[in-house]
């Protein structure tokens, strides 16, 4: 099952979270398992805002640095904030 949903909620797709997930665990010192619950990421405020900052520096900084300026790399950049299902 893939969830998607825009902003902190990013990381509901199941590949997200289990990214997240790892990344949580190693650099918090965390036990969460975020993929059967994706919800518990923003559940927290704590999570949430670590959640949103992982992904935006795995999936949108490096989409930003590389614009060049135009409507359609910003759309870009929102598609896939937004979770755009054709993004792969």
């Amino acid at each position: 099952m893939e969830v998607q949903g825009p902003g902190l909620n990013a990381n509901n797709r199941k590949s997200n979270c289990s990214y997240f997930t790892n990344y949580y665990q190693s650099h918090f010192n965390g036990n969460e398992d975020f993929v059967p619950n994706p919800s518990a990421i923003i559940a927290q405020q704590k999570t949430s805002v670590i959640g949103a900052l992982w992904f935006s520096n795995e999936n949108v900084i490096e989409e930003v640095k590389n614009s060049d300026g135009s409507k359609e790399s910003f759309k870009k950049s929102t598609d896939i904030i937004r979770g755009a299902p054709n993004l792969g």
